[in-house]
């Protein structure tokens, strides 16, 4: 697969991209080496070098009136990256204090269709803020919709943020998938309802003052409904359940 893509999806302008896979093969080099390579303009390689040595990805070199120009190793776009995630993270409360209290009480609803809109869902199950959340639904249901490839990924991503999952499902719907199983690996408390419901039905899913529905894979769409109070009412019968459900 084309590095350029993958790079510009980590974080680098198209330009950084190429003019930092010439680097990486030049080893160090002048500007106009690097245009050359890159298939640029040498002042775009110019502004492209400037970029990466102030990001910390590439280092300069001036002997006389000639500058010459290295990558920085591929480990410090990693560095990077996680540089730029901490200091997203310090600045998330300065940016959730400028949401006023009457934007926060109104209810928001976003809609997202087919197979990536289901995947979306859960993808924002992740963001979650209360490290848990609850859900009924059937694993046939969510392995049909999603995927094995996606939903083993996604359950080993949401282990390693610490999230756990507390579902209630239906017995008469279990895969033999070893993701979904119940115990702590998993971060996972199931119990099950001994009653043998419909095929097709949609998963509800209860976090923060968030309430998520994906739809089974013949409807194809997943929604997120922001309400303070409907997330309430719904964890009140989700708890009332968990009562009556038997253990796994």
């Amino acid at each position: 697969m084309d590095l350029i893509p993958r790079l510009v999806e980590a974080g680098l302008a198209a330009r950084q991209a190429h003019i930092y896979v010439a680097l990486l093969r030049l080893g160090s080099a002048s500007p106009a080496q690097i245009a050359q390579l890159a298939a640029v303009k040498r002042p775009t390689a110019y502004e492209a070098l400037e970029d990466l040595c102030a990001r910390g990805l590439a280092t300069r070199a001036v002997t006389g009136r000639r500058r010459i120009y290295a990558a920085a190793p591929p480990d410090r776009l990693l560095d990077e990256a996680t540089e730029r995630q901490r200091r997203l993270k310090d600045l998330l409360p300065e940016l959730q204090g400028l949401v006023s209290s009457a934007a926060t009480s109104r209810p928001r609803l976003i809609y997202r269709e087919g197979v990536e809109g289901v995947r979306q869902v859960h993808e924002d199950l992740l963001t979650t803020r209360d490290s848990e959340y609850r859900y009924f639904g059937g694993s046939s249901e969510m392995l049909a919709a999603m995927g094995e490839d996606y939903l083993t990924d996604y359950v080993r991503r949401r282990v390693a943020k610490g999230i756990r999952s507390r579902s209630i499902r239906w017995r008469s719907h279990e895969v033999a998938l070893p993701c979904l199983a119940d115990g702590e690996r998993w971060l996972r408390s199931a119990r099950f309802l001994d009653i043998t419901p419909g095929d097709g039905l949609s998963g509800l899913f209860i976090y923060d003052r968030r309430i998520a529905i994906t739809s089974s894979h013949r409807e194809g769409y997943g929604m997120v409904v922001e309400s303070e109070g409907l997330s309430a009412l719904l964890r009140l019968v989700w708890e009332a359940l968990w009562t009556v459900a038997r253990p796994a």
